[in-house]
């Protein structure tokens, strides 16, 4: 039930990014060191935004995947969410490396 919500949620992001006017957004993306999370970014990226790769304990993938995006202005953020008090660090983390307002994914 988990993986089907949130693949719904990944095509509904990327069919988003496909649709919108052009303008860069930045955008937080949870989980995208690997799988759905990193195909989620690289969709943001290649439509021209900016992207905050967060990941929970894959570093190594997490630096895979922002290797891999396209343009500039992506960041890095970690977070174990299984935590719920990590949530606001990753926030202010995100909006630090991107420099502002974003978009969660």
């Amino acid at each position: 039930m988990v993986l089907r919500l949130r693949t719904s949620l990944a095509l509904l992001a990327v069919r988003s990014v496909c649709t919108r006017a052009e303008q860069q957004r930045r955008v937080l993306i949870t989980g995208a060191s690997r799988g759905i999370g990193r195909e989620i970014a690289l969709k943001f990226a290649s439509a021209g935004d900016a992207c905050c790769v967060h990941y929970s304990s894959g570093r190594a993938g997490a630096e895979e995947t922002l290797a891999m995006l396209p343009g500039d202005g992506h960041c890095l953020a970690q977070a174990d969410l299984s935590q719920p008090e990590r949530a606001g660090t990753l926030v202010a983390d995100a909006l630090a490396g991107l420099g502002g307002a974003f978009i969660s994914t």
